[in-house]
């Protein structure tokens, strides 16, 4: 059976409750959101936030936020439900991300990750995230993390000389 096509569209308030389960189900509990945070995340007024659906539910969702002027941003999560990884979704919502931050002017992207989330280091290193630093205690003093960081292609429009 064909699978359904994949859409990325902006978040709307109504996908709340299914993104928090989502957090959930992604992380265990000392990484995942608090209601409060993921609420704080997605409202803040520099924050992205983009939903992958496949036309019957959400099957992942990436939040980033512009840091200020800095022309840096910072990939605040990236989820993607279990039952459907290793299915390029997370490449997609990270292609997405990119090309709308690089519209945007920014030029590089932090990230923290755990160290022991293997996949996902792997995904980011296909698109050129570097180890800057490890966190000691990161994730509630329990879980050490990297941060990661990479420059995105810049528009070459916008990169020309006036």
């Amino acid at each position: 059976m064909q699978e359904p096509p994949l859409r990325i569209r902006g978040y709307r308030p109504d996908d709340f409750e299914e993104l928090l389960v989502m957090d959930r189900a992604c992380f265990p509990p000392h990484i995942a959101f608090s209601r409060w945070e993921l609420a704080f995340n997605l409202n803040h007024p520099e924050s992205i936030a983009r939903v992958a659906d496949d036309s019957r539910r959400i099957v992942g969702f990436v939040l980033a936020r512009m840091e200020g002027r800095s022309r840096t941003a910072h990939i605040i999560t990236l989820d993607v439900a279990p039952e459907v990884r290793r299915k390029k979704i997370g490449t997609a919502l990270m292609r997405f991300v990119h090309d709308e931050l690089a519209g945007r002017g920014i030029r590089s992207v932090i990230l923290e990750v755990s160290v022991q989330n293997v996949a996902a280091l792997r995904l980011y290193e296909k698109f050129h995230y570097r180890r800057t630093c490890l966190l000691s205690g990161y994730y509630h003093g329990i879980e050490d993390a990297y941060q990661l960081k990479a420059s995105i292609p810049f528009p070459k429009a916008l990169d020309a000389e006036p």
